[in-house]
């Protein structure tokens, strides 16, 4: 993008998608009201908002910054379509914020993360490209902990666990010590997703 064009991503299973939801919103009535609880740039909602001229659409995501960007993508359906910043899991509050009825015609979830935030190194999502050790979806979120906090604060069993249960990873006990240990004795601040990496690529090469 030569940035005055809004980022477009292609979104997977665009066709399949289409046809699951064309079950329940081909038949001409009542305006349909369908969500999209992962918005992303708004590649799937487009594709729905095109192909069902009478659906009303709720966009959510967690990250306003792409939330911004789906907006701008979906402009020309301005009337159709609302934009609520959160989670998925909280539908309820999202859906009466946008006044849709409690009971829609359907849902999309399209699970993980979007590859912007490991593309855009300021996100601090990926070690391929050093940038903050930040990995918040919302960084507006005043309360979202921050990857840098975790990795400086957290103790080494809550380390280990977020290691093993998120990352399935086998060394996650060597990992959590490896940290704590460059914390305590040698003062180790962990600021860059660069900083991290490195501790954890003196282990996993032991």
């Amino acid at each position: 993008s030569d940035g005055s064009q809004p980022p477009v991503h292609v979104p997977v299973l665009l066709h399949e998608t289409v046809a699951a939801f064309s079950r329940n919103l081909s038949e001409p009535s009542q305006p349909r009201h369908v969500v999209d609880g992962t918005a992303g740039f708004g590649g799937h909602s487009r594709a729905l908002l095109q192909h069902f001229p009478d659906a009303r659409l709720l966009c959510v995501d967690r990250d306003p910054e792409v939330l911004s960007i789906a907006r701008a993508n979906l402009a020309e359906f301005h009337g159709r379509v609302s934009f609520q910043v959160g989670s998925y899991a909280d539908l309820g509050s999202h859906l009466e914020a946008a006044e849709f009825p409690a009971e829609v015609d359907g849902i999309l979830v399209d699970l993980g993360a979007n590859s912007f935030h490991f593309d855009a190194a300021r996100r601090g999502f990926s070690v391929l490209n050093d940038g903050p050790l930040d990995m918040r979806f919302n960084q507006r979120d005043p309360e979202a902990m921050t990857a840098a906090d975790a990795v400086n604060k957290l103790s080494e069993v809550q380390l280990t666990k977020i290691f093993r249960d998120y990352g399935e990873e086998r060394l996650a006990k060597e990992f959590a010590k490896a940290i704590v240990r460059e914390r305590e004795e040698r003062g180790k601040v962990f600021e860059t997703t660069k900083d991290l990496r490195e501790c954890i690529e003196r282990i996993a090469n032991m």
